[in-house]
């Protein structure tokens, strides 16, 4: 009898840490941002379940999959101050977002499938702790406190600009040893199966053109929020404000110099089609 009541006991208890594991490695249940502006028609599947409506102070969790139909867009702020904007005809996935400031870590992955977005990244962590990724189906950004663009054509091409800071892009494929440091006003394309292009210089006007597409209404925050929500509303601020060439609110990298004879511009994405 008293082997029995071990035996169930023992039965128990593994069911128990089996659930916590499961629960603890699936679909995130803590918030990690919240929908600070929006515009149009977005949705958010959550769980894989089922495709829901998000507005103005939606909570935002880890696994996330958002989507913004055609002539809309989102803005959302995550908890670690960083702001991303993303544009029309977009799909992304919060994959993974931990942050831990007392420890200094910060640990994002998103997945931007299809679409535009725009990233301002919030302050520097230590990098031994803390990194940033945004892949695409072609190529991995990585980041450590910037402001920059990345358009998903379509699966054979993604093109990244940085707007301030530096970015490091390479090719999806890890096999293909290669990478770039692309410095503010410069662009670049990753096709699928091949190195970054070289940095190309981009205009004042292709980059102010391409922050609109991805410009969000004023924000507006319901939430009250503990430590850290004045630095987060600064943030916000700064982003509505900005503008190219850069102003007193966020001064934007310094002039871009002569492109080289001979190098292409940075193609014109072509407009997602009308349904």
């Amino acid at each position: 009898m008293r082997d029995y009541r071990f035996s169930f006991l023992i039965f128990i208890i593994s069911f128990l840490l089996l659930f916590i594991s499961v629960s603890s490695n699936g679909y995130g249940d803590q918030k990690v941002g919240i929908v600070t502006s929006i515009k149009g028609k977005v949705e958010v599947l959550r769980q894989g379940k089922t495709w829901m409506p998000l507005s103005i102070n939606s909570a935002i969790y880890e696994k996330d999959i958002i989507h913004t139909m055609k002539n809309s867009g989102v803005q959302i702020l995550f908890n670690d101050e960083s702001i991303i904007n993303i544009g029309e005809n977009s799909k992304m996935e919060i994959t993974k977002h931990i942050y831990n400031p007392k420890e200094g870590k910060r640990v994002s992955v998103f997945n931007l499938f299809i679409g535009r977005a725009r990233a301002l990244i919030g302050k520097k962590f230590n990098p031994k702790k803390s990194s940033f990724k945004l892949k695409t189906p072609t190529a991995v950004i990585g980041i450590r406190g910037t402001h920059f663009i990345v358009h998903v054509v379509n699966e054979e091409l993604t093109l990244v600009i940085t707007v301030d800071g530096e970015v490091e892009v390479r090719n999806i494929l890890e096999t293909l040893i290669c990478k770039i440091a692309l410095k503010g006003g410069f662009g670049t394309e990753v096709r699928a199966g091949i190195c970054p292009s070289s940095p190309m210089a981009v205009e004042e006007h292709e980059l102010q053109m391409e922050i609109e597409k991805t410009r969000l209404p004023r924000a507006l925050i319901k939430e009250k929020r503990g430590k850290g929500a004045k630095e987060a509303g600064k943030r916000v601020k700064k982003e509505e404000e900005l503008k190219v060439p850069g102003g007193p609110e966020m001064p934007l990298a310094p002039p871009i110099p002569q492109q080289p004879p001979g190098m292409p511009p940075l193609p014109e994405p072509p407009e997602p089609p009308h349904k």
